[in-house]
């Protein structure tokens, strides 16, 4: 354990109010026959809890601190069985030292009585009955894990290495049967660790509010409707320093039942890995803020690292590193309107795939603001699409950063039927792709002006039916009435092949962009450090600039 991470949780308990409560839960060396208000078993009841069973069961006050023993897993799903107040919440976090306590929605497999056996001579694949319900018997579970890593499902007598089927149970059998194969032997001596899904959540929070969790490692669930981490008609939620993957269907769930889901921070964690649906789902979630997290690894088939559906709106996603590949970076649908996605960076997102998609298919998405992120290597950097005939309006594409160097990597599109779309001050920088394209029916309502738009063959902009060519530009600009103070030169990065798109001394991009009303760029260097706005966004700020957030694979 770091010195930063010891001084941080005892500055989490001396923060605690006079009145309040610091229990302490330890599974390697608790018992809940203790009071759980110390540390350590010395004599008599004095000494941790041992079960998350004994925490969801407990009464705690606004300003307790439950606290969980770090280098320790529980195989259990944490229920927050109470609301904090204001400036007190009831706090879930970790003490000692070492890796962050682990919260499992999955069973072992291994290492237990439950034992395997071979199947078949010469097919490596062995078997193992479950008993429905239980430690280690459970009911079917969706997914396993293997080594930590979610295993391909396969059909009994065809499995491939590490593959997984179910299948009837053997002779006499009453049991759920499990296969699995290994190559390397039997996996109860074989070394490998295989985790199946077992609950729905790691953690609840359900109908809550004034809760805060902190320096947590969830992990795993058994749901294809749910998060890891399930976050559902609560308000005054934070989520901090925590790791959250490995789910099923999706990492982090924030959703409403019928009650307002709001005022939800997710801030400072790492995300990764789901294996059905989009690692972090909002659905009916208003004014909540996403920030400083980073996402990575895999999604679900066609799935995202961000979803908001469901009208969420008014939520800020800021400051955030996305690294793909992935489908969607961050994905707006669903009437969800009134989002700010700003000051993220977004790297490798695919060859396929959009670091920001805008789609109203089932109902419109109105004034989402796109502003100050750096997109890397997108299929598609930005796209607002009105699909389905409702048509997206007011959406604003300001003060981005797009760079790409492959052969069908675009910048902006505005797809379908769009109205009161702007796109200003950005620099979009492509291979073989276009940098801005209009569809027709969007065309009269849509305004774009002061971008460096460029690329390397092909056209550069597409407006309505017309293609344009950089050398057609002014033709462009003539036929359309747009981007008449746009320019088309290199941008003069600082070292873009080394992943630095802050701007030279000398850039063309620098006071030249129009006033937005936006301060601070993805840095935070204050706007304009000139005469006016630079283009994209990075704010030049003089000889020596803040080191640029790089994201490199």
């Amino acid at each position: 354990m770091t010195l930063r991470a010891v001084l941080v949780a005892s500055l989490m308990i001396l923060a605690a109010p006079a009145w309040a409560t610091i229990y302490y839960v330890s599974r390697s060396d608790g018992g809940d026959n203790f009071n759980g208000t110390e540390q350590t078993h010395t004599t008599g009841s004095t000494g941790p809890w041992k079960t998350i069973a004994k925490v969801n069961a407990g009464s705690f006050r606004p300003g307790d601190f439950i606290l969980f023993k770090r280098g320790d897993t529980w195989r259990e799903q944490l229920t927050v069985p109470g609301s904090g107040g204001a400036g007190n919440p009831i706090t879930f976090g970790a003490y000692g030292s070492g890796a962050r306590p682990i919260i499992s929605g999955a069973t072992l497999l291994t290492s237990v009585a439950l034992k395997w056996t071979l199947a078949a001579t010469g097919t490596n694949e062995y078997y193992a009955e479950l008993a429905a319900g239980g430690d280690p018997g459970l009911a079917l579970p969706n997914a396993l894990w293997v080594d930590g890593h979610c295993a391909v499902a396969g059909t009994v007598g065809a499995l491939s290495n590490h593959q997984w089927a179910w299948g009837p149970a053997s002779a006499g059998g009453s049991f759920n049967t499990v296969y699995f194969r290994d190559d390397s032997g039997d996996p109860d001596t074989t070394g490998v660790t295989i985790e199946s899904g077992a609950r729905d959540r790691a953690l609840d929070v359900n109908g809550r509010s004034y809760v805060t969790v902190d320096s947590l490692d969830l992990v795993q669930n058994n749901s294809t409707w749910t998060g890891v981490l399930a976050v559902r008609d609560s308000t005054h939620i934070i989520v901090a320093k925590s790791a959250v993957h490995e789910g099923y269907y999706a990492n982090i769930h924030v959703y409403t039942t019928g009650r307002d889901t709001t005022e939800i921070l997710l801030e400072n964690n790492d995300i990764s890995n789901s294996h059905y649906s989009s690692q972090l789902v909002f659905d009916g979630a208003v004014g909540n803020n996403v920030q400083h997290n980073r996402f990575s690894g895999s999604t679900g088939p066609n799935a995202d690292f961000i979803w908001l559906t469901g009208r969420s709106n008014n939520n800020v996603i800021q400051n955030n590193a996305l690294v793909g590949p992935v489908r969607n970076g961050i994905y707006i649908k669903a009437g969800s309107s009134s989002n700010v996605v700003r000051y993220n960076t977004m790297f490798a997102m695919g060859s396929t795939s959009a670091a920001v998609q805008i789609r109203g298919d089932s109902a419109a998405c109105n004034d989402d603001k796109v502003y100050y992120n750096v997109i890397l290597y997108a299929g598609l950097a930005i796209q607002t699409d009105g699909d389905f005939g409702s048509g997206n309006d007011g959406t604003v594409i300001e003060n981005n950063t797009i760079y790409s160097s492959g052969d069908g990597e675009n910048g902006i599109h505005v797809n379908h039927t769009n109205t009161n779309v702007t796109i200003r001050n950005n620099i979009v920088v492509v291979g073989a792709g276009d940098a801005l394209s209009v569809n027709p029916s969007s065309t009269a309502g849509t305004t774009s002006d002061h971008n460096l738009m460029r690329n390397n063959s092909g056209a550069v902009v597409v407006w309505g039916a017309s293609n344009y060519t950089l050398a057609q530009l002014s033709s462009y600009v003539s036929a359309s009435g747009q981007d008449g103070a746009s320019i088309t030169s290199d941008p003069l990065f600082v070292n873009a092949a080394g992943g630095n798109f802050q701007l030279q001394a000398g850039s063309p991009c620098r006071d030249v962009g129009v006033n937005v009303d936006l301060t601070r760029d993805v840095l935070g260097v204050p706007v304009p450090q000139g005469s006016a706005p630079d283009i994209g966004a990075y704010e030049f700020a003089g000889p020596k600039p803040p080191t640029a957030v790089i994201i490199k694979s």
